[in-house]
């Protein structure tokens, strides 16, 4: 295993965001005595698009004028998910998005959706729960993966802190990222101080 092979016997923070937070669900089933704390952002729950509970694509913020620069192309991938419309965001999207996309194995992912090894073949939350500090950030216009199903989540997280930020998506490190920043340096404090007892 990969953890294995790069910390092996080591104790870590996990972080998963939108996907990542599945697969850092399943780890758990594994890790769970090593991890001392976990952060899931935006976090899929359900690995089918079509079982998740969203709300609809809404735009809280949106500069007329930015779009307008955009060409169709780029105005269709950035509005299609961002809640904040604004320069800020297109600029942070464009150079941390757009260019990781580019960089994407399209086609792996599309073999492990088309060989149905997308979704774990065991259920993640059928474990004992987690007692280490948690956070659980969803937006509340997230339309990818919502903010519904994660809060399904906290009786497996007994010392979480769960929150549905509003004029946030699934972009939603880049659209509050103030409340973001506060509130990881809040569950850091937590997993910290959790260490010394």
């Amino acid at each position: 295993m990969m953890i294995e092979a790069l910390i092996p016997g080591e104790r870590f923070l996990l972080v998963g965001q939108s996907y990542g937070g599945y697969l850092a669900r399943g780890l758990l089933r594994n890790y769970a005595g090593s991890i001392e704390g976990l952060f899931l952002l935006c976090p899929c729950v359900i690995a089918e698009m079509r079982d998740r509970e969203l709300p609809q694509h809404q735009a809280a913020i949106c500069d007329k004028e930015l779009l307008e620069e955009l060409s169709q192309a780029e105005r269709d991938e950035f509005t299609s998910i961002a809640v904040v419309q604004t320069r800020t965001a297109w600029e942070r999207y464009n150079r941390e998005i757009v260019s990781a996309l580019q960089l994407a194995d399209d086609g792996f992912m599309e073999r492990i959706k088309t060989a149905g090894k997308y979704p774990f073949s065991f259920d993640t939350d059928r474990i004992a729960p987690f007692l280490k500090p948690s956070l659980i950030l969803t937006g509340r216009q997230d339309s990818m993966t919502g903010y519904r199903d994660p809060w399904k989540l906290l009786e497996v997280y007994p010392h979480a802190t769960f929150a549905v930020l509003d004029h946030a998506g699934h972009n939603l490190h880049m659209e509050q990222e103030e409340l973001l920043g506060a509130m990881v340096k809040e569950w850091l404090s937590r997993a910290g101080n959790s260490k010394l007892t």
